[in-house]
């Protein structure tokens, strides 16, 4: 996704028309492929925020410990054996899935704003919509809640929070 991050932009889009946006993005886990990693993706407007929650499925990591390269030892979460060489895996056995956010916690100094949605979009009233414009200049924490339960603890950056002050 080729985007400016963290800085306020103005979205053409062709069914809702232009706007006034800001897109957010963290990394948990360390780089976006490796197995468990979580990618948090966040468009904020003035009238809701947008979440995206990709998780890295590591799914060539379920074949641990099957098959060997010439020293013994092979490694499927990396790489393929074939005639005695070994070769980088392909990119594709790589297992990204998105997930479904059922409520978003958002913490603002001492506030802890919880907001309720349907398909990862959340609405901004308008009492938050001025928390969000004088948060202080700092990451600020989000709990993702996913539909099953689980949780996803997260930081919104402060460029992001920098650029509310225009969005909202």
């Amino acid at each position: 996704m080729d985007v400016p991050w963290s800085k306020p932009v103005r979205v053409s889009d062709p069914f809702e028309g232009g706007f006034l946006a800001v897109f957010d993005r963290n990394y948990l886990g360390g780089y976006l492929y490796n197995q468990g990693s979580k990618q948090i993706i966040s468009l904020w407007t003035h009238k809701d925020v947008r979440v995206l929650v990709t998780v890295n499925s590591g799914l060539a990591g379920s074949f641990d410990n099957i098959g060997f390269q010439h020293n013994g030892h092979f490694d499927f979460h990396r790489h393929f054996y074939s005639a005695r060489l070994t070769y980088p895996r392909p990119d594709y056995l790589q297992l990204l899935t998105t997930k479904k956010v059922a409520k978003l916690l958002l913490k603002v100094g001492e506030q802890v704003y919880q907001l309720e949605g349907t398909n990862n979009t959340f609405a901004i009233n308008d009492k938050l919509a001025v928390a969000l414009k004088n948060a202080p200049y700092k990451n600020l924490n989000i709990r993702l809640m996913l539909e099953g339960g689980q949780t996803v603890d997260s930081e919104i950056g402060k460029e992001t929070v920098k650029a509310w002050r225009i969005i909202y």
